[in-house]
């Protein structure tokens, strides 16, 4: 059996695999070295057609590991690298100013594209998105290196 798709099939087809492949990337190797793929993060911005903090922060698919004393949860990436850390005790979420805050602070304050989001507006999205996604309260929210 032969399937007959059109030109313009064949070009939404191709541009979600590019899509899924670069959220993969994302995921695996952080939004730093994937943007620098496709020329940058203005480039990936466009490709992957994000214009709301909430479509960023849906790119990443993190796994959440419970500590055995279940006074904190560790979020990580596909290869394991520690991207947040929430403390149940104080409900602080802790994130990785280099791998992820940086980059989504990046995003939606640059001036080029002249639709820069103040960062306070920023982490209440953030912490909006975190509180839904993983049904986790937020009282202190501190962005700092994880090693």
């Amino acid at each position: 059996m032969k399937i007959i798709i059109t030109e313009e099939q064949y070009k939404l087809i191709k541009e979600e695999t590019l899509k899924q492949t670069l959220i993969d990337q994302i995921n695996v190797y952080g939004w730093e070295d994937t943007s620098n793929l496709v020329g940058g993060s203005d480039d990936m911005v466009k490709i992957l057609d994000i214009k709301t903090p909430e479509d960023y922060l849906n790119l990443y698919d993190l796994k959440m590991v419970e500590t055995e004393t279940n006074i904190r949860f560790d979020f990580l990436n596909k290869n394991d690298e520690l991207l947040m850390v929430y403390l149940t005790d104080m409900d602080e979420l802790i994130i990785d100013f280099a791998k992820f805050y940086e980059p989504y602070i990046f995003v939606f304050q640059n001036k080029k594209r002249g639709d820069s989001i103040k960062t306070t507006d920023l982490k209440n999205e953030l912490k909006r998105w975190f509180e839904s996604k993983y049904d986790l309260p937020i009282r202190r929210f501190t962005p700092t290196y994880l090693d």
